[in-house]
């Protein structure tokens, strides 16, 4: 039950980082877009004023711009009609749902993973169901094999017997006398041993035999269960350490764009450089601001990635499991 659940929180979290991670994406786009027309705006004034061929192609440029940026924009538009569905499907809402977005919502990186690469793998290795799992079934495996070669083999028994008597007059008679009056004393005892052999024809040794295999083989799939949850849970913390970098390489490579695009802005404007050149960087802005959601959504999606693959509850989620098995419970 908990792999099942910890399996629909983590498919819930990706979902959600890449519904909020698109819709980001598309308010950068749109603002781009804005931006873009009013230099749309800006070209047509200027050539209306000096219809010359130089003024022309700033136009044709800014329409060019603009028409990618309505491509982006239509595909992004797509992307996130299908996030929405994969989210609504995730929280198990009716099929044809789609979740609505949040206005408000800012997509930003969620906290820090606290372990080490060592005691991350320690955890899962300790903690992971699969190998838990394994391991108790070997175990009842073994227990059931001891117990049905128990019941084969011959069974010595000691036993042992003590009582003490006292009895005066004639037993069942109302009335006695003196002349036939009797009295017993003393005590007695015996033991002995005992041996029994229930013998089937070699069934329980053979069942016996069975169990121990099935045991092996939940062993055997209890260690290579270790071996897949270590190998994963490098691979993810591998990326949730490449995603950190790219987080700040990303967020300072948006800033560097974004400063790029103004004084291109500003140079554009006083014609020392031309359309081509100005597009150039705002179509540079548009690429580093895609990037920085992409590394915000792989950082969100590692840390996602390492709760599940370590066994640890996100915050919240364990609550809101013990309520949910309560009702089961209830039911």
């Amino acid at each position: 039950f908990n792999m099942t659940v910890r399996d629909t929180v983590l498919n819930v979290q990706q979902s959600y980082y890449a519904l909020y991670g698109v819709i980001q994406h598309i308010k950068k786009l749109e603002s781009d877009h804005n931006s873009n027309t009013n230099q749309l705006k800006i070209a047509e004034n200027r050539y209306t004023k000096q219809p010359t061929l130089l003024n022309k192609a700033t136009i044709q440029q800014a329409r060019s711009s603009l028409y990618n940026q309505l491509e982006q924009l239509a595909k992004a538009q797509g992307e996130l009609i299908r996030n929405a569905a994969n989210l609504a499907q995730a929280m198990g809402l009716p099929i044809g749902t789609l979740v609505q977005p949040s206005s408000s919502f800012q997509m930003h990186a969620v906290g820090s993973w606290k372990l080490d690469l060592m005691e991350t793998i320690d955890h899962a290795l300790l903690h992971r169901e699969e190998i838990q799992s394994a391991m108790a079934l070997a175990k009842s495996q073994n227990h059931l094999a001891t117990s049905l070669n128990y019941s084969y083999i011959p069974k010595l028994s000691l036993y042992g017997y003590a009582d003490f008597s006292n009895q005066n007059g004639i037993y069942g008679k109302e009335h006695t006398s003196k002349e036939n009056k009797t009295w017993s004393w003393g005590p007695s005892a015996n033991i002995g041993l005992m041996l029994s052999w229930n013998f089937d024809g070699t069934v329980s040794d053979a069942k016996a035999r069975s169990h121990r295999y099935t045991a092996k083989q939940f062993e055997a799939k209890a260690i290579a269960a270790k071996d897949m949850v270590a190998s994963q849970t490098a691979a993810t913390y591998a990326e949730y350490t490449e995603a950190k970098m790219n987080l700040d390489t990303s967020k300072a490579a948006l800033l560097n764009a974004k400063q790029a695009r103004e004084t291109s802005k500003l140079l554009h404007q006083k014609g020392i450089i031309d359309a081509t050149t100005y597009a150039t960087t705002s179509h540079s802005v548009s690429q580093a601001s895609e990037n920085h959601v992409k590394a915000i959504y792989e950082y969100n999606n590692a840390i996602a990635k390492l709760y599940r693959y370590t066994s640890i509850w996100p915050t919240g989620s364990s609550a809101m499991l013990d309520r949910a098995v309560q009702i089961l419970k209830e039911g």
